[in-house]
């Protein structure tokens, strides 16, 4: 339950939101999908269940994000399961500032 109210935390955004504020929910979003890919989560559960709740554009991020993890092997050690957890931050938040700025 507390990663639905997270996932629905970092999903919310403001109408008012900026640019960097909507790359750091991005950011934020991925960070937290590729943990519980890692942690061996049913992703697809998390987003059936909370789909209902976002916007159209929200709901279609969430589910390319959540494709992307499960894609991602899940590793056993450590230094493994950061590695791919920093790669997938990364792509998730560049490819955010890349579309912001060529808009």
């Amino acid at each position: 339950m507390k990663f639905k109210i997270l996932l629905l935390l970092l999903l919310s955004s403001s109408v008012y939101a900026n640019e960097v504020d909507e790359c750091k929910i991005v950011e934020n979003t991925a960070d937290m999908l590729i943990q519980l890919r890692q942690g061996e989560i049913d992703l697809r559960k998390v987003f059936d269940d909370s789909k209902y709740r976002l916007s159209e554009h929200q709901a279609q991020l969430l589910e390319a994000m959540i494709a992307d993890a499960l894609s991602k092997p899940v590793y056993v050690t450590i230094p493994e399961q950061q590695k791919v957890i920093d790669e997938f931050v990364t792509y998730w938040k560049e490819s955010c500032l890349k579309s912001n700025n060529s808009s």
